[in-house]
């Protein structure tokens, strides 16, 4: 076992075993331009100390993570702060790296030219476009993330920033306050990953769960997080908003509050259930509807124009209607036993954002693709573990999302 490491990290010079564990004591330690090349793999607060620091010292980037880093790695214990740009940047490494029981605070973007280059406090390189993805088994578990921001309140900013991913895992985090991003953002060719038991709240300027789509998307699941908006209403979760394909996207059991999930690109290799979007909860008192088909990057059909809007209807698709209609014709969508909740009876389940036609639940229900979910109008009671519950003499009655400490995101 290596004995603990108590100087600052500029130490590769001093010849420790590639083999090593670090342990660190409680201090600050200065965290910038280190090239994990031969480092020791595992990184650790010493046991029974207060939790260090990793400072970057508000320059750009800190950690790098390159192809012939030590396997695997581990990131546990630390406070990781005080970046300008990107903490830890893998490039071109497909070897494990797990951050767990971390805080991430303070990434202060001012550069104008970093603020399109997804700052993040993990970002993994654009490596192989259109291809297999060479980042596997990230594990981004119990860390609680806040304070990003962006130069000039650019979007483009996240926790962690996915290119190129597969069989990555992100869950038990806490995560808010990220002022003008995503809380997770699986952007560029993001193959079986999951995201699970997250807690993402005060999301504003990006989504709160983003799969853009940037090439690809498949087999990404979306299960028992707690998204919270704002009254403006925001994007909870986008699926499809850049160029490129979605395929076997599920979002099961979550709870949704004061935001929607956006639709929109083509999905490929088309067939039924591509999207599953089932025994969620969607609690919203803004002016969005839960559900919104942004027609972006394709999924406009004109083909499709004089079509019947679903199996069996007799409402024939319009001109403003047609970019909807690969997802509402096609069966695609599988909506199942979702629960829509509003203090508002006139609230619409679905709208498509360029016209702003909007459908209530009766509308939404003759389309054939949702019978089985319900409209409430009533007020969802927070319980004392933090979990958003339905009035128990509901025979739907279900609880959905992160447990927590009740009252850390209000």
């Amino acid at each position: 076992m290596a004995q603990p490491f108590q100087t600052l990290l500029g130490v590769q010079s001093k010849g420790l075993p590639t083999t090593a564990a670090l342990y660190f004591r409680a201090g600050s330690y200065a965290s910038t331009g280190i090239k994990m090349n031969t480092m020791p793999s595992i990184w650790m607060a010493f046991p029974g100390d207060k939790m260090p620091t990793l400072d970057c010292q508000g320059q750009r980037t800190c950690i790098g993570l390159g192809s012939s880093v030590q396997n695997p790695l581990l990131y546990q214990g630390f406070e990781i702060t005080n970046s300008a740009f990107k903490f830890f940047w893998l490039d071109g490494d497909g070897k494990p790296v797990t951050w767990r029981n971390n805080i991430m605070h303070g990434i202060t973007v001012t550069n104008a030219n970093d603020a399109y280059e997804n700052p993040a406090f993990i970002f993994t390189s654009d490596y192989v476009k259109g291809s297999t993805p060479v980042y596997q088994n990230l594990i981004l578990q119990n860390n609680q993330v806040y304070d990003l921001n962006n130069y000039n309140h650019d979007i483009h900013i996240s926790p962690a920033t996915f290119y190129d991913v597969s069989h990555s895992l992100e869950e038990d985090n806490i995560i808010h306050d990220i002022y003008d991003g995503t809380c997770i953002e699986d952007k560029d060719d993001g193959w079986y990953n999951t995201y699970r038991h997250n807690t993402c709240y005060n999301i504003d300027g990006g989504a709160g769960i983003g799969l853009y789509s940037q090439y690809s998307q498949v087999g990404i699941e979306i299960e028992n997080n707690l998204l919270v908006g704002n009254a403006n209403g925001r994007n909870l979760v986008d699926v499809g908003s850049q160029p490129g394909y979605i395929k076997n996207i599920y979002l099961h059991d979550n709870t949704f509050v004061d935001g929607f999930i956006g639709f929109g690109n083509p999905i490929w290799g088309q067939g039924q259930n591509a999207y599953v979007i089932a025994h969620n909860i969607f609690y919203d008192d803004s002016q969005t509807a839960p559900l919104e088909f942004i027609g972006a990057n394709g999924s406009y059909d004109p083909s499709l124009i004089g079509q019947p809007i679903a199996i069996g209807s007799t409402t024939l698709i319009t001109a403003s209607d047609a970019y909807v209609s690969a997802i509402l014709t096609g069966q695609e969508a599988q909506f199942e036993n979702n629960l829509y909740w509003s203090p508002d009876a006139t609230q619409k389940i679905i709208t498509w954002s360029w016209q702003q036609h909007g459908l209530d639940l009766a509308g939404w229900q003759k389309l054939n693709i949702d019978s089985n979910s319900i409209f409430f109008v009533q007020q969802p009671m927070l319980s004392t573990d933090g979990t958003y519950s339905l009035s128990p003499s509901d025979p739907n009655y279900g609880q959905f999302g992160k447990d927590f400490s009740a009252g850390t995101w209000q």
